[in-house]
């Protein structure tokens, strides 16, 4: 494990600890919680905050496809554990090439002047979600990528969980693009099964938390009313499967990953996840309302500092999709703090 207290710029995170992905827990595991819940952002960075971190223990899935390498990590809950899928590309030509198309198309979208559906995000582009029915985007290969690897995470959770695959269908997508300051609020996709995202680019430098996704897969039901108990592994498994060990909701630990093009993520949707402010001026981040983001964005874009964090988002499984519980409604902030004090 690795302890740092924040004391200046000069303090980093191993960048090969978050190229793998790491466990984040804060001293105060309420602290980052109650930033995430509903803009704007207050206070400290998540740099700032006294952690501690340590390396995710991820499980190499042989019976993948041609295209992906399949790893897995089974995260500890309450009453037993979730999977969390991890896919990244085997050809890295292909990588780049897939990746400079994704941000082509979102950026092309984002430059016609919508502004979007505006969902989880506080500033930034989230861009329509009908990705899946457009012909430029089936010519980039991206749907039937992403659809084998919510195939064979379905598989792999099937055979550990020792119950038929769920098949599900192909929702919606919808581009998501931060420029410096941007974020996404604490929610999760109510009404899906499973949910994604593949990285076009980071926008961040490494050895940052900046621009992390961060997942909370051992949550209390509170933060994710729509939980079905169909992901979930119980404890006490055979055949040397053996689960995460069990983690108390006041624990809270964060699953942050990589942003690292060419890599797709995988997890059931009703896991609680955002993601954290891309760089900025520290003064502009502690402003972080919508119109200041997009202010501190703008002029960042115009010094051309910093990339653009750009992804596709993609849900999986239900008829309707809705995306939902971005948790700004005061009620439920205060009772999910004092139930985890």
């Amino acid at each position: 494990c690795q302890r740092w207290i924040a004391v200046g710029p000069a303090v980093h995170v191993d960048p090969r600890t978050l190229l793998v992905g790491m466990w984040v827990s804060f001293d105060d595991p309420l602290a980052l919680l109650s930033k995430v819940l509903a803009p704007p952002w207050e206070g400290e960075q998540p740099d700032e905050l006294p952690h501690t971190c340590k390396p995710a223990a991820w499980e190499r899935q042989h019976a993948c496809s041609r295209d992906w390498e399949h790893d897995l990590l089974w995260c500890g809950r309450a009453e037993g554990s979730v999977a969390i899928h991890r896919f990244r590309l085997r050809d890295h030509a292909l990588a780049r090439e897939l990746a400079a198309g994704m941000q082509a198309l979102a950026l092309e979208e984002r430059s016609h002047g919508s502004s979007g559906d505006q969902a989880s995000n506080v500033g930034g582009f989230h861009g329509a979600r009908d990705l899946w029915e457009r012909p430029e985007v089936h010519e980039t290969g991206l749907p039937q990528l992403v659809r084998c690897a919510v195939r064979h995470a379905a598989a792999a959770e099937a055979a550990a969980l020792r119950r038929p695959p769920i098949f599900t269908t192909a929702d919606e997508a919808w581009w998501n693009a931060l420029p410096p300051g941007c974020w996404n609020a604490l929610h999760t996709h109510a009404g899906s099964t499973y949910s994604g995202v593949v990285y076009a680019s980071g926008g961040s430098p490494r050895g940052s938390l900046a621009g992390r996704l961060a997942l909370l897969p051992s949550a209390p039901q509170s933060l994710s009313p729509d939980q079905r108990q169909i992901h979930v592994r119980a404890a006490a498994t055979t055949d040397g499967l053996a689960a995460a060990p069990p983690l108390r909701p006041t624990d809270a630990p964060y699953l942050l990953l990589e942003p690292a093009p060419g890599t797709c993520i995988v997890f059931p949707s009703f896991v609680p996840h955002f993601v954290l402010p891309t760089p900025a001026a520290r003064e502009a981040a502690a402003e972080a309302t919508p119109e200041a983001a997009a202010e501190t964005a703008a002029e960042a874009e115009e010094s051309g500092e910093v990339p653009l964090r750009v992804s596709l988002a993609f849900n999986f499984g239900s008829t309707e999709p809705v995306m939902a519980q971005v948790f700004t409604l005061g009620k439920r902030v205060r009772l999910v703090l004092e139930a985890t004090c």
